[in-house]
């Protein structure tokens, strides 16, 4: 049964490819193996895209279902791999998927994250069609190449004239953000280097009320100490590396954008970061605030979760989670205990739910795990 799967494994000609077994995939296709089983198999999964014409037709959100199927299969596994044998072998008249079949594309996408890039020229030669011939598969090319740090297959989707700042539809696998976003959060430098050198714009993203959508606060929220340098020097928001920092729980790099730029000292920009650094229940977070002279019982309106009322920082850090260790560390820095304080569980947590950051499930001795460094 050379086509038999299992809910653990992909097929046996599968997981050849994969490995780079030539004689072993040899010996599965001679016995009946081939890849159109494979095909249907992920088409069975709910994927209604089927050939180009109609791929052209959708957005990233329906390619993705093709890009990133859940199952595996041995042409794209092979170039993954770099097995440019059982590649050639999988591409012979006898073995080979009709040009149509979207099995190529996810093998060319398989190969841009592993730069691949002779594989990746064999296989639009083999269907006769060229990356502009498949709606935004440059773009996708490109945000693989960044996954997998590989530069030369960056170069190849620049020359294909690829939109730098663009960014998916919707939220995907790839990336929410963009290309630089995603190069300085993974602090691939040589690529935010080239991508700025090339015309990225260092402070293109989201709206301003999605905290996190610029590049520098990528690279800040994720502890990418060069990348985000490397943006700052490029002409980046210093105030959104600040935040990016405060919200990613990494008080290094809050320290260091301090030090370059000590006039980042407005109230406004230091109690949007002391409210991240509660979130994130960071305690260096907070002393570093402090230090910079975050007022500690001034209360907003804008503050509370309603804006019917003033809430100080010691309000929020009970409303939003009544962690002890958080409030008392806010006491220690200078915050003065109030009724709210007064009134609420001091055993340990007053209400609220778990909260988790970077899969961190945070408390007084993880708090400072979610750091980089």
């Amino acid at each position: 049964m050379p086509n038999a799967t299992t809910p653990y494994f992909p097929t046996p000609l599968c997981l050849a490819a994969a490995k780079g077994h030539h004689d072993l995939v040899q010996y599965l296709l001679d016995q009946g193996a081939h890849l159109a089983t494979e095909e249907k198999m992920w088409r069975r999964q709910g994927n209604f895209i089927h050939e180009p014409p109609i791929w052209n037709g959708h957005d990233d959100s329906g390619h993705c279902r093709i890009l990133q199927g859940p199952q595996l299969s041995a042409l794209p596994a092979a170039v993954a791999g770099g097995h440019s044998d059982i590649v050639r072998l999988l591409l012979q008249p006898e073995h080979r998927l009709p040009t149509n079949s979207l099995e190529y594309p996810r093998a060319i996408i398989s190969g841009a994250r592993s730069g691949q890039l002779s594989l990746i020229n064999m296989l639009f030669e083999v269907i006769g069609k060229r990356m502009s011939d498949f709606d935004l598969l440059a773009e996708y090319m490109m945000w693989e190449a960044v996954r997998g740090d590989q530069e030369e297959v960056v170069q190849m989707t620049l020359a294909e004239g690829v939109d730098l700042n663009a960014f998916p539809n919707k939220p995907s696998w790839w990336h929410h953000f963009g290309t630089l976003h995603l190069a300085a959060s993974l602090n691939r430098t040589r690529l935010v280097k080239l991508l700025l050198d090339r015309g990225a714009d260092s402070n293109l993203g989201r709206p301003r009320s999605e905290y996190g959508a610029l590049p520098v606060e990528g690279a800040a929220i994720h502890g990418q100490e060069e990348a985000m340098n490397i943006l700052l020097s490029y002409g980046a928001d210093p105030r959104r590396a600040f935040w990016g920092a405060a919200y990613g729980g990494q008080p290094r790099l809050m320290a260091d954008v301090l030090s370059k730029f000590p006039d980042l000292t407005d109230v406004s920009v230091l109690r949007t970061c002391l409210n991240f650094a509660k979130d994130s229940c960071n305690l260096k977070a907070m002393t570093i605030l402090v230090e910079a002279g975050v007022p500690l019982n001034d209360a907003y309106y804008d503050d509370s979760h309603d804006g019917r009322y003033q809430a100080s920082p010691i309000d929020q850090a009970i409303e939003w989670h009544g962690w002890t260790w958080v409030v008392e560390q806010l006491i220690s820095l200078g915050a003065r205990p109030n009724r709210a304080y007064n009134e609420y569980d001091k055993s340990g947590r007053w209400k609220g739910h778990n909260r988790h950051r970077r899969g961190i499930l945070l408390s007084k001795r993880t708090w400072d795990w979610v750091e980089k460094y």
